[in-house]
């Protein structure tokens, strides 16, 4: 295992120019914990900042967890409250749209929604320049819930 990760730990010194920062979005899950650690592992402390985006549904342990992390890395944790916006927004839309395509009663229009306005988050760190690392899985990715992001 120690030789998987410093093939992945070198690859990332090397993506990385000298002076690029790394935005992390956390959740509080395993996979941003692990892509947190290991850049902080290639890069030091001094080159990443994680943030994360927090709602009125989430769970606790979440917020917790990713406050954990920035504690054991001594890096900084940007908590940005989203609470119900991504409600109100699909309210919006729905109300606006004459041809009833939006639903505020889906679970999937919502959080489709709140993945959006994460993914507006991110590109807003990365105009400030910052280089995103992040992670997904394949029931995320099949289901659209997460935007790559090129240099």
């Amino acid at each position: 295992m120690e030789t998987e990760i410093q093939r992945i730990v070198d690859f990332i010194r090397e993506y990385m120019q000298e002076d690029e920062k790394v935005i992390i979005p956390v959740s509080g899950g395993i996979d941003s914990d692990v892509v947190a650690r290991l850049c902080c592992r290639a890069l030091g402390k001094d080159k990443i900042k994680l943030f994360m985006v927090t709602d009125n549904n989430m769970e606790r342990k979440f917020l917790t967890n990713a406050r954990n992390l920035a504690k054991d890395l001594e890096v900084s944790l940007t908590e940005i409250p989203l609470e119900e916006r991504n409600i109100e927004l699909i309210q919006i839309l729905e109300k606006a749209e004459k041809d009833k395509i939006f639903n505020s009663k889906s679970l999937l229009d919502s959080n489709k929604i709140k993945c959006s306005m994460r993914s507006t988050i991110i590109s807003c760190y990365q105009d400030k320049g910052y280089i995103i690392a992040g992670c997904t899985n394949r029931t995320e990715y099949e289901l659209g819930f997460f935007v790559t992001f090129r240099r």
